[in-house]
């Protein structure tokens, strides 16, 4: 009896662990779809190439809060978002703590636009204070 219980629970995959998705990037790395643009709606190329010869005299950085980032699948959701973004040179997403750290050419993206892209994520970003 032991053993058809137990080869029942692997054959359902524990069952309560697969049906809870507390988040956004749960819900998205369950449907496994790679294309991050068209899962949040974001015109984007994928498959962005950032050059590390950029112009390190006009760069910024912005220290954003993020709030409802809920795990570390959210903070990888929010990253692979940010790389695949023209005009991003490199962003740090931290939980616990949900903060993000973007260094950017503002030349090609806006501080509002980065705002709206993990607005549009399904997080609240703010000017960290």
């Amino acid at each position: 009896m032991k053993m058809i219980l137990i080869f029942s629970i692997a054959a359902l995959g524990g069952g309560f662990i697969l049906a809870h998705n507390p988040c956004a990037a749960g819900n998205y790395f369950s449907t496994n779809n790679n294309n991050v643009a068209a899962h949040s709606g974001i015109s984007q190329n994928t498959n962005a190439i950032h050059s590390v010869f950029a112009d390190t005299a006009r760069l910024a950085t912005v220290k954003l809060k993020v709030a409802g980032i809920d795990c570390s699948g959210c903070t990888s959701f929010i990253h692979k978002t940010l790389s695949a973004t023209e005009g991003i040179i490199s962003d740090e997403v931290k939980y616990p703590g949900n903060i993000a750290i973007v260094k950017y050419d503002p030349a090609k993206i806006s501080y509002k636009r980065i705002v709206s892209i993990i607005n549009k994520l399904g997080y609240k970003a703010e000017m960290a204070r």
